[in-house]
């Protein structure tokens, strides 16, 4: 008897333990955080682009489209849709505005299917400041929701990290924000470091793509509670051609949070036949 109030005991305290560091997490991220929307150098319109997801092994995983629409005269609507061979779903989409600063507007995101730890629906909107998560772990038949509100500083930009890549001037090192759903949203600050240039090929054309390398910034305080409950958001990699027009060449690194690492790059459609 003694030895399970003990037990009750220890469990209630590690709760609060865990409580605790969270709200500190959360407002010691709040009170690092300040504004520095990005300046938009390249404007986005409208287009449509695929994309091809594999593991860091070259297997391929999913076919992915990109579709970029118009939601007004001042928005645009950006939709990345990943079907793997598997069955599983990949479904972001997010609404901005580019003038003069990139802004996000809201995002919605969808994770389902055996290639994702964790089956998640999320969205989140800056006018409103209101968020909404519906997550289950694999094995778990109860479903967790989280609703609230979200303040969002003007640099958050989830689902816009390559557009904040091609309109960063050459060289510049840059803090912004991203939304992390552990499954609670949690904002941390992530910082850009360019790491050089590498060579492309695109049969006999040779070109330059930047590399940078993205990872959340945290004191150390919250790296140790956050490497002590797993509640992190790993460093990714994202190469943009340098050319007098910047593209998108190639991202690595995790599409949530307890995931594992993978690979985008484009995709080319063939006529009458498949990849």
């Amino acid at each position: 008897m003694m030895s399970a109030k003990r037990s009750d005991v220890h469990t209630i305290c590690v709760r609060r333990l865990i409580a605790v560091a969270a709200a500190m997490i959360a407002v010691m991220t709040l009170y690092s955080a300040h504004a520095a929307p990005v300046d938009v150098r390249f404007p986005e319109g409208v287009s449509q682009g695929f994309l091809v997801l594999r593991g860091l092994d070259g297997k391929k995983l999913a076919d992915g489209e990109l579709r970029q629409t118009s939601a007004g005269t001042a928005r645009l609507v950006s939709r990345l849709v990943f079907r793997f061979l598997d069955g599983s779903l990949h479904d972001e989409t997010v609404v901005f505005s580019q003038k003069p600063v990139l802004t996000l507007v809201s995002y919605t995101l969808l994770q389902q299917g055996p290639s994702f730890p964790s089956q998640l629906n999320v969205s989140f909107e800056r006018s409103s400041k209101t968020y909404m998560v519906r997550s289950r772990k694999d094995g778990r038949e109860k479903e967790e929701i989280f609703t609230g509100n979200l303040e969002l500083p003007p640099d958050v930009y989830n689902g816009l990290t390559v557009m904040v890549l091609k309109n960063l001037p050459p060289g510049r090192t840059q803090t912004i924000h991203i939304v992390a759903f552990v499954p609670e949203p949690k904002l941390y600050e992530v910082e850009i470091h360019p790491r050089g240039r590498e060579t492309i090929h695109a049969g006999e054309l040779r070109k330059q793509a930047r590399r940078y390398e993205l990872k959340p910034k945290l004191s150390s305080m919250m790296r140790f509670f956050a490497d002590l409950f797993g509640k992190t958001i790993p460093a990714y990699h994202v190469w943009i051609l340098a050319d007098d027009i910047p593209a998108f060449v190639r991202f690595e690194g995790p599409l949530s949070t307890d995931g594992p690492p993978w690979r985008i790059e484009l995709g080319a459609p063939l006529l009458g036949g498949k990849q």
